[in-house]
């Protein structure tokens, strides 16, 4: 199992790494609300380029955080999405939940 992590880089732009499926869903879920709790409603950004591989845990996910950030007033914009998971978006028929950037990975 590879571990993942969801940090704030530099730059300030959120950063997910490692594997985005079953079994990191819950780890990164509290790792998320305990960011986003604590900033309140902002405009947020996830860069997904360090995302080895995802299922559609990782994308339910994304879905919880995405309308999380919508609730608080705010949006999340997903950038470097993996085609793995541009593909299990497509196939649930949920792409019109996210705000992708143009720039998969």
């Amino acid at each position: 199992m590879s571990l993942a992590s969801l940090e704030r880089g530099a730059d300030g732009t959120l950063r997910l790494t490692g594997a985005l499926d079953f079994a990191n869903a819950p780890t990164l879920w509290r790792q998320g609300r305990a960011i986003f709790d604590a900033e309140g409603a902002s405009h947020r950004e996830i860069d997904l380029a360090a995302v080895e591989r995802t299922d559609s845990a990782g994308v339910a996910l994304l879905i919880d955080w995405t309308r999380q950030a919508r609730a608080q007033g705010g949006n999340l914009r997903l950038r470097h999405v993996p085609q793995q998971m541009l593909a299990i978006v497509q196939a649930s028929g949920v792409q019109a939940v996210f705000d992708i950037a143009d720039d998969p990975a």
